[in-house]
């Protein structure tokens, strides 16, 4: 346990010591209820949670132990709950035949009943699942904080300020030395890589100053919109994959890394965010899993029954969506009917 307590100390000092400019309003709302919660250490009020304690493993080890059915509460929301069966909501226990009640002040139908101590002590005879095990440690949290932007081969660069560099102005002749030095030089991205069917850009940071890397690839194919039913199996895998890629890539985001994967009418875009140490890691998973899931897609739902269900969950999402486009606002269902008339082949 105190590996992973020494991984949330290590995230939440990484995510104090870079964090973004936040909204100036709700910094100081946040800032005026810590001087509640701090009151007996103002030292504390900036940092706020940021700091975390030592780990004590007599502490952890009462709190677990209060995992016990006899300490567990289960709640269960359901807006068609009365109308369903309710068969299956009253395993070892006699729900059916509790009344329902009405919340006083905003009218909610619900019903409550106490656990019986013949199901709790079924309950304590049965053996724990085992795939209810503690996860692996988070390989995604960043060691190296190292600034690109301060090695020397990097500064070596001409800046190029609206077209010219450094050295003068938009008419040819040199900068004044009394001008406002304050306004940043503008760098444009590179072309560092043309072989055939790629093209890599990349610019370098020297603003913001922060270990920190953005990827934009763009997978370029006429296949992806060549018809209305391309483009909905297409996006119906970007659905799918999104939601395969929540349990591959939550180390990530919990590290400060980010994606996001989205059908476009000229390819898939990929974007990934976060460390520059991590980052290419976490691409690399994104990648390989969009190659893997196309396979895996192929078999088909007898080899890969979780998938079909995220498949089928896919095609109602889409569904609903679709249905759903009338009501979206008007200059939505404006800008895409005139896509409609504008365009040649627009659905």
């Amino acid at each position: 346990m105190a590996q992973y307590h020494d991984e949330l100390c290590r995230i939440s000092e990484m995510n104090f010591m870079y964090r973004e400019n936040s909204d100036p309003t709700e910094y100081a709302s946040s800032v005026a209820e810590l001087m509640h919660q701090f009151e007996k250490d103002p030292s504390r009020v900036l940092c706020g949670n940021a700091l975390t304690g030592d780990y004590n493993g007599e502490v952890a080890k009462a709190f677990l132990d209060r995992f016990v059915p006899q300490n567990c509460l289960i709640t269960i929301h359901n807006s068609d709950a009365e109308k369903e069966s309710q068969e299956k909501y009253c395993v070892d226990t006699n729900l059916k035949d509790a009344a329902w009640q009405t919340e006083k002040y905003y009218g909610a139908k619900y019903r409550e009943m106490g656990i019986s101590q013949e199901v709790i002590k079924k309950w304590q005879s049965e053996p724990i699942d085992p795939r209810l095990k503690l996860p692996e440690l988070n390989q995604f949290i960043p060691t190296d904080f190292s600034l690109r932007c301060d090695d020397d081969d990097d500064n070596n660069d001409e800046v190029v300020v609206n077209g010219k560099n450094d050295k003068e102005d938009a008419n040819g002749s040199s900068k004044n030395e009394d001008e406002d030095e304050s306004v940043p030089p503008f760098t444009p991205p590179k072309l560092i890589q043309r072989p055939s069917g790629l093209r890599l850009w990349h610019k370098l940071d020297t603003t913001f100053r922060v270990p920190k890397t953005h990827i934009r690839v763009h997978i370029a194919s006429p296949s992806v919109y060549r018809s209305p039913r391309s483009m909905t199996l297409n996006r119906l895998y970007q659905k799918v994959l999104n939601d395969d890629l929540n349990s591959f890539v939550y180390d990530a985001g919990v590290a400060g890394c980010n994606y996001r994967v989205t059908c476009t009418p000229t390819g898939f875009r990929i974007s990934v965010s976060g460390y520059s140490e991590k980052l290419t890691d976490l691409l690399d998973v994104v990648t390989s899993r969009m190659q893997s899931l196309l396979q895996e897609m192929k078999e088909g739902p007898g080899v890969h029954p979780a998938l079909g269900q995220k498949f089928n969950k896919a095609i109602d999402n889409l569904l609903r969506e679709t249905k759903n486009f009338r009501m979206d606002s008007p200059y939505e269902t404006a800008a895409y009917n005139g896509r409609m008339l504008m365009e040649e082949n627009a659905w």
